[in-house]
């Protein structure tokens, strides 16, 4: 999986400059509570992250945490944080804190969790947590592409072969679902299709790290079982 996919997960917080300077005004009258402060903090940890200065972002995404424990949207963005300096125990034990709910940051919260999982190769656990957000009325952001991956990983080209499809007509130019609808098309024994779609994955991204990410899936996947139709 790539690196940079991890963004997708990464809730961006309410941030608005009328939320912010409603925080600092009435810092100005009282001492602001610790919900107030928490959004601050909050708001210095996304400004970290985009800027990738990881440890400032743990920091403040820390802090206000701790100021506001409940809030899954802070644990969430913390857990990637940490993911991505390569602390894959806390990360993970970060997302067990609790039951996630049926709120949006709660749908991030799995989503997050079963990409801990893959990250481990533990790959029918993620599928039974991804399965979990299937039967929401709305999914979150990454999900289909996250899903495709993972009914692949779990011999599930079926599966995938739909949600890819389904992707593919909002997103006509991701590199990652062609080269996904690839290793579906090969399973297939679709070979022509599956070339077309490999050559045009590698067109719109010449990333080394996504050709290797890709040819890695392929050899992995290569002896697989396709599964019922």
């Amino acid at each position: 999986m790539h690196r940079k996919s991890l963004g997708t997960i990464f809730i961006a917080g309410i941030m608005s400059i009328e939320l912010l300077g409603l925080a600092l005004l009435s810092g100005c009258a009282e001492s602001p509570s610790k919900t107030e402060s928490a959004r601050i903090l909050e708001r210095q940890g996304y400004r970290a992250y985009q800027d990738h200065r990881w440890s400032d972002a743990e920091a403040s995404y820390r802090k206000a945490s701790q100021l506001d424990p409940q809030n899954l949207k802070y644990r969430n963005n913390l857990s990637v944080i940490l993911l991505r300096e390569g602390k894959w125990k806390e990360s993970e034990d970060l997302l067990h804190l609790g039951q996630p709910g049926e709120s949006g940051a709660g749908e991030y919260i799995l989503l997050n969790r079963a990409r801990a999982l893959l990250m481990n190769h533990q790959y029918s656990r993620a599928k039974k947590v991804l399965e979990g957000i299937r039967l929401s009325p709305t999914w979150p952001q990454g999900f289909r592409r996250l899903m495709a991956y993972t009914d692949i990983r779990t011999g599930h080209f079926g599966e995938a072969f739909l949600l890819l499809h389904e992707t593919l007509r909002r997103r006509p130019r991701d590199p990652v679902v062609l080269g996904y609808l690839s290793i579906v098309y090969k399973k297939d024994g679709q070979e022509v299709l599956a070339q077309q779609n490999l050559h045009r994955a590698l067109q719109l991204s010449r990333s080394p790290r996504f050709r290797r990410s890709l040819a890695l899936l392929f050899k992995e996947t290569s002896a697989e079982k396709k599964d019922s139709p």
